[in-house]
């Protein structure tokens, strides 16, 4: 099965009260988030719990042979309220994440508490047997008033982050639990400006 966002289309879960938003799982051969043409709206697949709910935002789980995420396109557990923000799980063979063209941070791999949520984020965890970051993409967790960040992990056969026309990183913001780069036969490498 292939599925493919485009246009502002998405696929998620959300709270906007007590109850916890639920878990968003897609699996497909191919998957392609394509957010070129709106990057000023959401592309992607998401759990989200509002600045109004209480309830936690939930795990997102995307496996895919090949998965291709363009300029504005997500995979997202975010918090703006009290509720914590889920884990974010990719798992792949190849894996491009390419914001080329897009404005920086926005085309990512994420959990987050946003600013004004008092919440923790989750982790991510990325797998694959080749992943590359370009163009301002980014594989993140991150959080703003006082909430833990989650531990960020990327393991595959061959990673690439190019980041030589703009920034592209593996990061964790605010007290991060951890952020481990795991890749074989000493496969990674880092191009930047």
């Amino acid at each position: 099965m292939v599925v493919a966002l485009r246009y502002s289309a998405s696929v998620g879960s959300g709270s906007a009260g007590t109850g916890a938003a639920g878990t968003v799982t897609l699996t497909s051969s191919s998957l392609l988030l394509d957010g070129r043409s709106t990057p000023e709206s959401f592309t992607g697949i998401s759990s989200d719990s509002t600045a109004s709910a209480s309830g936690n935002a939930g795990a997102v789980d995307v496996t895919a042979d090949t998965i291709t995420i363009l300029g504005g396109g997500h995979v997202s557990s975010t918090t703006a309220g009290t509720g914590a923000g889920g884990q974010v799980t990719l798992t792949g063979g190849t894996i491009l994440i390419d914001g080329t063209g897009a404005p920086v941070g926005i085309t990512d791999v994420a959990s987050r508490s946003l600013p004004g949520a008092a919440a923790n984020a989750g982790g991510v965890s990325v797998r694959g047997d080749s992943i590359t970051l370009r163009g301002a993409a980014s594989i993140s967790t991150s959080t703003y008033n006082g909430g833990d960040a989650g531990q960020v992990l990327v393991s595959g056969n061959t990673i690439l982050v190019d980041g030589l026309n703009a920034p592209a990183g593996i990061t964790g913001t605010a007290a991060p639990r951890s952020v481990a780069v795991c890749a074989s036969s000493s496969a990674f490498e880092r191009l930047s400006s």
